[in-house]
């Protein structure tokens, strides 16, 4: 068995995973638009969907990648650079939808910490499309859980921890 099947099975979960938390995403954030919290809440679950979908397309990206018959280290390492990519674009997108409703994510320490694990997040995937190891596949997976944790953590503080409108501009 190559490395690549060695973690297809961990990488088809993981995206089973990632389409959940996008409907449930979805389905959380349509709920309640007229309570307390409701505009942060709504940004919280979008990132939610977001960083769902970075986990489960870089995993399926991967899965996709290995139908050439590449090596298994440029497998993980174009598999990472998407993901990355992928990554640090919604990212940047969520800095700029939060910044447009006038809620400034660096002081609301529970979406904070959340901003900041995606930086380790990229981070990771850049490192391990740049540097060859023999652990490529185990990077991949650890920075696309990292993505699916960080999801499952701001669903929890959207779901249950937004009580006001947190506008710390």
């Amino acid at each position: 068995m190559t490395e690549i099947g060695q973690h297809a099975d961990v990488l088809a979960v993981m995206a089973e995973v990632a389409a959940a938390f996008v409907g449930f995403s979805l389905a959380i954030g349509l709920l309640q638009p007229d309570q307390a919290g409701a505009e942060l809440r709504k940004q919280a679950m979008h990132s939610v969907a977001e960083l769902a979908m970075v986990s489960g397309a870089g995993a399926l990206v991967v899965l996709v990648i290995q139908t050439f018959d590449l090596s298994a280290e440029t497998t993980w390492r174009i598999g990472s650079a998407c993901t990355a990519s992928l990554w640090a674009v919604t990212l940047y997108w969520a800095t700029k939808r939060y910044s447009r409703t006038g809620t400034n994510w660096k002081r609301i320490d529970r979406i904070k910490y959340a901003g900041w694990l995606s930086f380790v997040g990229i981070g990771l995937l850049v490192f391990n499309a740049l540097v060859s190891t023999d652990f490529g596949g185990q990077l991949i997976i650890l920075g696309l859980f990292l993505a699916l944790a960080i999801s499952a953590y701001l669903f929890l503080v959207a779901t249950f921890l937004i009580e006001t409108n947190e506008n710390a501009a």
